[in-house]
């Protein structure tokens, strides 16, 4: 192994040390979580991780560096033997472990459906007041329209009284003039019978 301080590369190894870091703890969280599963650690032996992830860089001392076991060849992997004085949990311990299971899976799809449920009840009540806003818009201006409607027959109503009352002084007018014409005329008339009178004794 190639020292990083005679690469000079530390920095640009930094994203791996960091995802190994991550990978690290991910990994010892899962084996932590396998280890409260009794029905698990009856059937195989669940890894323990440290705290820390192991240095894999050399320093350049090779204290630092672990040595990694040789990998066998040729050897098919074997199942690991039970753990000394771990007791094989028994059928009932199994299907217990199973019910428990099933009903958090049940659980879960509970809670599924129910916030499926919520979402489309959030959805109805929206639209219902959509739907309502909406109606009180259409009757609000329906009201602004009969209120247009009977400000305008108003008007018009208003402008016929006005001209029926300009129609009926002209012809009252007109009356008083053509009695007044009239009047006139009989006074001529007299007149003039007055003047053929006085005529005829002259």
């Amino acid at each position: 192994m190639i020292p990083i301080s005679e690469t000079g590369d530390a920095d640009a190894l930094e994203p791996l040390r960091s995802r190994y870091a991550t990978q690290h703890h991910a990994l010892r969280k899962f084996y932590y979580e396998c280890s409260n599963l009794k029905y698990l650690t009856g059937l195989i032996n669940v890894p323990k991780l440290g705290a820390e992830p192991p240095n894999l860089f050399d320093s350049g001392d090779g204290s630092s560096t672990p040595t990694l076991p040789a990998r066998p060849s040729g050897l098919k992997a074997k199942s690991p033997p039970p753990a000394v004085g771990t007791p094989s949990p028994s059928a009932a311990e199994v299907a217990e472990q199973a019910r428990i299971l099933a009903q958090y899976e049940a659980q879960q799809s509970q809670l599924v459906a129910q916030r499926e449920a919520e979402e489309q009840a959030r959805k109805e009540r929206e639209a219902a007041q959509q739907r309502e806003y909406e109606e009180l818009q259409r009757q609000q201006a329906e009201r602004e329209r009969m209120a247009q409607e009977q400000l305008m027959q108003s008007q018009m109503q208003a402008w016929n009284d006005q001209a029926a009352a300009q129609v009926n002084e002209l012809q009252r007018q007109m009356l008083a003039l053509q009695g007044q014409y009239e009047r006139d005329q009989l006074l001529l008339e007299q007149y003039d019978r007055v003047s053929s009178v006085l005529e005829c004794f002259s």
